[in-house]
């Protein structure tokens, strides 16, 4: 008897566990705002509003300034900044910012063991990270180690603009006009954003290397013209 009562208490140990674990809690989260909870957004019109605006851009840091724009509009977030990263010199660079000037924007400088674990961070995670609110281990010691970054105040929510396992680059969220964290339903609009704004970023980096490439061999063939 005493055996059976034991291991009832351990499987209830156990249940009470993974119902309680952040990712079961996260997914409850969404299946409940997806599926029982009225929309806060009409997707495929912030969708469509969104690329309409970006999609005929042809400067990059004209399309940073719309991306920030349109986010700080659609999550009434006065502190947008999206912030470009270089893979060859492993540093990030001023893209655009709703609140910031581009000379606050270099003065926040990463370590390089913050700057890693923050890059390891949102890779893993592939999805927005509302470190206001985030707990585990690792998001602690992302903020620990990048105390420019997040000490501010100006910075809650990170979403990385990811192509594959390349970042090109991240947006910041500071807290909102109501001081209400972003919902599950925001996140997932801010993940497509994100997503959307990576992928024009990437189509303008493409088009400049092409470009750049094109010119190379223009001045090459010049060149020899004249040598003969």
């Amino acid at each position: 008897m005493n055996l059976g009562a034991f291991v009832i208490f351990v499987a209830l140990l156990g249940l009470s566990a993974v119902l309680f674990s952040d990712r079961v809690r996260h997914n409850t989260k969404r299946f409940i705002s997806r599926n029982l909870q009225a929309h806060r957004f009409d997707y495929r019109r912030e969708w469509m509003t969104f690329t309409e605006r970006t999609s005929s851009l042809l400067d990059v840091r004209d399309l940073a300034s719309t991306v920030v724009r349109r986010i700080s509009e659609t999550f009434s977030a006065p502190s947008v900044s999206l912030w470009l990263f270089d893979e060859t010199r492993q540093e990030f660079s001023p893209g655009a910012s709703t609140a910031l000037t581009e000379a606050e924007m270099r003065a926040v400088r990463l370590s390089e063991s913050g700057q890693k674990l923050l890059l390891e961070y949102l890779i893993e995670k592939r999805a927005p990270v509302d470190f206001g609110a985030a707990s585990d281990e690792k998001a602690l010691n992302v903020m620990k180690e990048n105390p420019a970054l997040f000490e501010s105040g100006r910075v809650q929510v990170c979403a990385g603009l990811l192509s594959g396992q390349s970042l090109l680059g991240i947006l910041t969220l500071g807290k909102r006009l109501s001081n209400e964290s972003l919902a599950v339903e925001d996140l997932d609009l801010l993940n497509t954003l994100a997503v959307q704004s990576a992928g024009s970023l990437l189509n303008l980096r493409l088009s400049r290397q092409i470009l750049k490439a094109k010119e190379a061999e223009a001045f090459q063939t010049l060149s020899a013209f004249f040598i003969h």
